[in-house]
């Protein structure tokens, strides 16, 4: 199941709605009960507090604009881990309805599977791989 929990007052107040929050949520990441969290922050710096748990995304709503972090595991078919990696997506508000705008990410790929660079007189543009 996936659980999302709204954090917007996460670095508004001190003293004990803060600490309450934090105990809340480190005891439910404890748990081993194969869930999923989505935590819902009001500032981008608040993403990363929780990348050390593969099983919480973290997004940062402003407005229109949305961020998501999410650690990614590449598997082989027999379950070993081929690479990790981090991601980024950038989400935007259309016409009342979220839109991915933009996913990026970083070390996911086995070094045989990454297109070569251009060559530096060359610019870089979204291109088929040939």
């Amino acid at each position: 199941m996936r659980i999302g929990v709204m954090l917007r007052h996460y670095d508004q107040h001190g003293g004990g709605v803060r600490v309450y929050t934090r105990a809340l949520l480190n005891q439910l990441l404890q748990q081993q009960d194969g869930h999923e969290y989505v935590l819902y922050f009001n500032s981008p710096a608040l993403l990363g507090t929780y990348a050390g748990n593969p099983r919480v995304r973290e997004v940062s709503v402003a407005g229109d604009i949305a961020w998501r972090t999410a650690v990614v595991t590449n598997k082989l078919p027999n379950g070993e881990v081929a690479a990790r990696g981090q991601s980024l997506e950038i989400w935007k508000r259309v016409n009342g309805e979220w839109r991915l705008h933009r996913q990026m990410s970083a070390n996911i790929l086995t070094l045989p599977r990454l297109r070569p660079g251009p060559p530096p007189s060359r610019p870089a543009l979204d291109a088929p791989v040939q």
